[in-house]
């Protein structure tokens, strides 16, 4: 019994050495930082919602097939304990479980980042400093504390690999195949484009260690056994919900696109990916409006690298130093291989089909890429000087990450927001809509991103975006608005206009560029505001003007209705 004990106690002991610190820089990190942007977190926890009661609202959704159920098992599963901490606020309780999931499964990635690591590097500094690093990744440290499917759905990715590799190093099983290919086909359930990695994940051991035959039936098992499980839980699903022909099917599997039909480009791949790694989110505008032209707001050359352009610079500098690295050892070059593989589909689907300038585009790419980094500065044919580089590339963006994501700077643009609206929250029904401008207005980014304010706990704060650029809906924005005011004033809700619709010249932090979405300009949303009629005013100059139900804002608005029918 005492030798049982003392060997679980190394173990413990061990164990904690290896992923102690780890563990510490991630509770401080998650501690003294939020995400700056929540993403479609209250879309999830409004289906998850909406099932609970009886409605569908795209539960079973193409593009994340599992996460909202999981949300809703695990919500009734930790139900009695948010019900202490936000009462009968149902939306909250979601929320809340929803980012204690993601919570979890950041951790997870870490750890199971770390072990990867061990693999191709033997120096404890480099790999606590990798593997930190990627916790202080833009993409990583921002959608890990959210309520979004990514992170949860790249824990099983690297477990999966983890567990390949395992395979290889303890002797080939059957079961650790059928194992890795069930975990990664969950991946794929909670969000479908990570079939993209499926690739990387299955080849990791056979890039990292080399060929072998055992090994490349291991993989071929796992693929196999991966794709069925896939198909079975979607074949599952698409006979739930009775879909029996190719035109529902096709409208169940676009419909996760969310029209969202014109984000893709060079331009806003080269963006999002170096975004992913350091913070260039508030700095995204600048370069719209110096590649678009932007006559309303127009960005220099100096002033483009004096913001953030240097940061975008700094960033491929690093990589291009990792890929120096690599390329002097046979090692390397195989890992150099490992990443072909795991970059490759997701720049082809970025450019080519959706949201190129997302970050979340490529937060999947990130552990493999860490990875990649690890065994450049441990390699003993490394340059000295790139070390150097990505070391302090490393520290800068942690930096630079960490006082965006700050509570104290995220303090600050709520608060900022909040003022901006506080004279017209008392004003407002249940059924009225503050409209903007576009998706990028503050107030839509504040009831989306900041979803444990009372503001947004009390509901009545909804917002309406007259376009959504780069979407379908920028082909008929007037008619669509039109039709959303006639369905408000009908159900006795109230239409409180921006001001900024009001004003001839966007200013530059309103977020718009001209051109970003070549369908729609400024002036065509200026000129077509300016022609209805207005009653109350509230907040100052950037407050909201009342859009009053008069005849003439009915007329005209039933014209551009009939104008718009075919």
């Amino acid at each position: 019994m005492d030798n049982y004990k003392n060997r679980w106690s190394e173990l413990a002991t061990n164990w904690l050495r290896d992923y102690g610190l780890i563990i510490l820089v991630y509770l401080l990190a998650t501690w003294f930082t939020n995400p700056w942007l929540m993403g479609d977190t209250v879309d999830y926890a409004d289906s998850v919602l909406a099932y609970e009661h009886g409605r569908f609202l795209q539960f079973w959704e193409f593009g994340h097939l599992f996460w909202r159920p999981l949300g809703w098992f695990i919500y009734r599963i930790l139900n009695p304990l948010t019900s202490v901490l936000f009462g009968a606020d149902e939306r909250a309780k979601v929320t809340f479980t929803l980012v204690s999931i993601n919570w979890v499964a950041g951790l997870a990635c870490l750890l199971l980042l770390r072990a990867l690591i061990t693999r191709v590097c033997n120096r404890p500094w480099i790999i606590n400093l990798v593997t930190i690093a990627l916790l202080f990744s833009s993409a990583f440290l921002d959608y890990g504390q959210t309520g979004s499917a990514y992170v949860p759905g790249l824990a099983l990715a690297l477990g999966s690999g983890l567990i390949l590799v395992r395979d290889r190093e303890q002797g080939h099983k059957l079961i650790n195949a059928v194992l890795a290919g069930m975990i990664l086909a969950l991946a794929v359930c909670f969000w479908f484009p990570f079939v993209l990695l499926v690739p990387a994940a299955l080849s990791l051991p056979l890039f990292l260690f080399g060929w072998h035959k055992r090994q490349l039936h291991a993989v071929l098992s796992a693929g196999v056994v991966s794709g069925l499980v896939t198909l079975i839980a979607y074949a599952f699903v698409v006979h739930m919900l009775k879909i029996n022909n190719l035109e529902n099917l096709k409208e169940w599997v676009t419909a996760a696109s969310h029209d969202m039909n014109q984000m893709r480009g060079v331009p806003r791949m080269v963006f999002g990916f170096a975004n992913s790694l350091i913070d260039l989110s508030g700095e995204g505008a600048l370069f719209k409006r110096y590649l678009k032209h932007d006559p309303f707001n127009p960005v220099s050359v100096s002033g483009l690298f004096r913001f953030s352009l240097w940061k975008l610079v700094f960033a491929y500098f690093f990589l291009f130093c990792m890929l120096l690295n690599l390329l002097r050892t046979e090692r390397g070059r195989r890992i150099i291989g490992l990443l072909v593989v795991d970059l490759l589909p997701t720049v082809i689907f970025a450019l080519f089909i959706f949201e190129a300038g997302d970050m979340s585009r490529y937060i999947a790419v990130l552990p493999l890429i860490f990875l990649a980094v690890a065994y450049s500065l441990c390699s003993d044919r490394a340059i000295p000087w790139t070390r150097y580089v990505i070391i302090l590339f490393i520290a800068v963006s942690i930096v630079t990450n960490v006082r965006a994501m700050s509570a104290s700077t995220l303090n600050q643009r709520e608060q900022r927001v909040e003022a901006r609206i506080k004279d017209l929250i008392p004003l407002l029904k249940p059924e009225s809509r503050v409209v903007t401008s576009h998706l990028q207005d503050e107030i839509n980014n504040f009831t989306r991103d900041f979803l444990f304010n009372p503001i947004n706990r009390n509901g009545n704060l909804r917002y309406y975006p007259v376009v959504a650029l780069n979407t379908t809906q920028s082909d008929h924005w007037p008619s669509h608005f039109a039709s959303v005011a006639t369905d408000v004033w009908g159900r006795g809700g109230d239409l409180w206009l921006s001001k900024r619709l009001l004003t001839p010249r966007p200013r530059p932090e309103w977020s718009w560029v001209e051109g970003d979405d070549p369908r729609i300009s400024w002036t065509d949303l200026y000129n077509f505001f300016s022609q209805l009629e207005v009653g109350q005013s509230v907040g100052g100059d950037d407050g909201f003007v009342l859009l009053v139900p008069s005849e003439r804002n009915k007329e005209i608005l039933s014209r551009v209705a009939q104008d718009a029918k075919p």
